[in-house]
C-alpha cells in the first residue's frame, strides 16, 4: 500500500479552538480538494473536525480559491 507524502505547515497565526487558542497555518483551497484530503496530505498537525471547527464549516464541502485556517494541534 502506497502511503501520500504529508506536508509541514508552519504557523501564520492563531485561531480559537473550543475556547483554547492555538497557533494555525493559512491554506487556499485548490480544486479537487476534500477535508479528508486535506486531513491525508496534514494529518501529523491536523483533524478534520479541528479544521472544520476553526473554519465555522457546517459541510465538507469545499470552495476552491477559498483561505482556510488549519490548526496545528497535533
Amino acid at each position: 500500500m502506497k502511503m501520500s507524502k504529508q506536508t509541514l505547515l508552519k504557523q501564520t497565526g492563531t485561531a480559537f479552538l473550543n475556547e483554547v487558542e492555538v497557533p494555525v497555518a493559512a491554506y487556499k483551497v485548490a480544486d479537487g480538494d476534500s477535508l479528508y484530503g486535506l486531513w491525508i496530505k496534514f494529518r501529523s498537525q491536523t483533524t478534520v473536525g479541528a479544521i472544520m471547527t476553526v473554519n465555522k464549516l457546517t459541510t465538507s464541502e469545499l470552495q476552491p480559491g477559498k483561505s482556510l485556517k488549519i490548526p496545528l494541534v497535533l
